[in-house]
Formats: C-alpha cells, sequence, structure tokens
C-alpha cells in the first residue's frame, strides 16, 4: 500500500465496521468509513470489510469501484480534480493542472508526500460550456483561471 494505515485509525475503523456489521444495509456505509477514516478503500481494508460483513471481497471491490466517490488509493485531505477533457483542454486546462501541481507539489494522479493533497486527472466532469472546470474537495468550480486555481488552492 502507498500510504501507511495508522493504527488509531485502525481502531477506528474496525469499531465502525463492527457496528454497521449488525445491519444487513450496513456494507455501504462500511465503504464510506473507510473512505473517511483512510482517505481511500485500498484492498487490505476490503477484506476487512469483506470479513465483518460476510461477503466476497470482488463485492467490495465491485462497490468501491463502481461509485467515483470512493477510491481504492488512499488519498491526501484535499483532493483536486482537473478535467482535462476537450472543452477544458482547449481552454488551458494543462496549464491549471500544472499549476496546482506546482502548488501542492504533486504529481498528477498521485498524492503530496505530506498526504496533504491528492492531484487527480479528470477526463469530463459534464460542464463543457463552463470550461476549464475544476473539483476541489467535492466542490466544482468553472471557468476557473490560473490567477483562479492559485487562489483557490491556497485557500484550502
Amino acid at each position: 500500500m502507498k500510504n501507511k494505515i495508522l493504527p488509531e485509525q485502525l481502531v477506528e475503523f474496525e469499531t465502525c465496521v463492527a457496528e454497521n456489521a449488525k445491519n444487513p444495509a450496513g456494507l455501504i456505509p462500511s465503504v464510506h468509513d473507510a473512505q473517511r477514516i483512510f482517505g481511500g478503500v485500498p484492498i487490505e481494508v476490503q477484506k476487512i470489510i469483506g470479513q465483518h460483513h460476510e461477503v466476497s471481497v470482488s463485492k467490495v471491490s465491485g462497490i468501491v469501484s463502481f461509485y467515483d466517490y470512493f477510491t481504492s488509493e488512499i488519498q491526501g485531505k484535499n483532493i483536486i480534480e482537473v478535467c482535462v477533457g476537450t472543452s477544458c483542454y482547449v481552454n488551458e486546462a494543462n496549464d491549471i493542472l500544472d499549476k496546482v501541481c506546482e502548488l501542492t507539489k504533486c504529481e498528477p494522479n498521485s498524492t503530496s508526500k505530506d498526504k496533504e493533497f491528492s492531484v487527480v486527472i479528470g477526463r469530463c466532469l459534464g460542464k463543457c460550456e463552463l470550461a476549464p472546470n475544476v473539483i476541489i474537495n467535492h466542490k466544482t468550480y468553472n471557468k476557473v483561471t490560473i490567477e483562479k486555481v492559485a487562489e483557490l488552492v491556497k485557500g484550502v
């Protein structure tokens, strides 16, 4: 695993997943708890979820891979997604991505060493008429400029 799971995180998670496992509808809440506690749902955590809920790891993995909110990679505290789809690309999304990487000291599709930021390349956020688009911590920003993205990143 790229980022280490801390013992105190594991204790908190074990408590949550044990409680969720008492409920037949508790599988997805366990995945949510894992995402919240660890910043992602890596395979090691998927195995724990599967054991508690008595389901296969492939079922847990199916949930993690189906929903965009979840990721199997542990991410940083702040997640910045820069769309580089066609509309955003022609509106200088690559320059915006470069600026985000410079400010966060993070390569695209990776997490900074201090685990403060994850930078994700997006392919289409569905707001092409408002390009270029950036999502920071699940909030979408449209018609982003290099100056605006610098302001946004410094504000998180």
